[in-house]
């Protein structure tokens, strides 16, 4: 509990990785009751900020309707932001986003290149979903 209250001072003065790290904490409930709310309020922060796991995990969140109301087409901002940083699990959602439909028209073309921009970028040496992760 102590560690979360120094996490929370950290992120309220702006440090975007205290302010993931605390998101995760109410995500998943460690050593607080569990919010997605509250870990959208963080990893909005975040993302505003540029952070693209960050970005990734909100779009989750609005994807999933965890938090808020469930709504594709908000979610696919927020993993075009993070795909734009190279997060190749932002990228592989966007694929399947096009290939069912979700908040985009089907396409399976499209759908296509995100996995082939997802696979060209994992090649690459980026490791899916790694939340340390910061283009430059």
């Amino acid at each position: 509990m102590r560690r979360t209250k120094e996490l929370e001072k950290q992120a309220g003065r702006g440090d975007v990785q205290a302010q993931c790290r605390l998101a995760k904490i109410y995500e998943i409930g460690i050593d607080v009751v569990q919010s997605d709310r509250k870990a959208m309020l963080w990893y909005r922060k975040a993302a505003e900020l540029g952070h693209p796991y960050a970005q990734r995990k909100l779009g989750d969140l609005h994807f999933q309707g965890k938090g808020i109301k469930q709504d594709y087409a908000t979610a696919l901002v927020w993993y075009r932001r993070a795909a734009e940083q190279g997060d190749t699990d932002a990228m592989m959602t966007i694929g399947q986003a096009y290939l069912k439909g979700l908040g985009v028209e089907p396409s399976e073309s499209k759908a296509r290149r995100w996995f082939d921009l997802a696979s060209n970028q994992f090649q690459n040496g980026t490791l899916p979903g790694d939340p340390g992760r910061r283009s430059s």
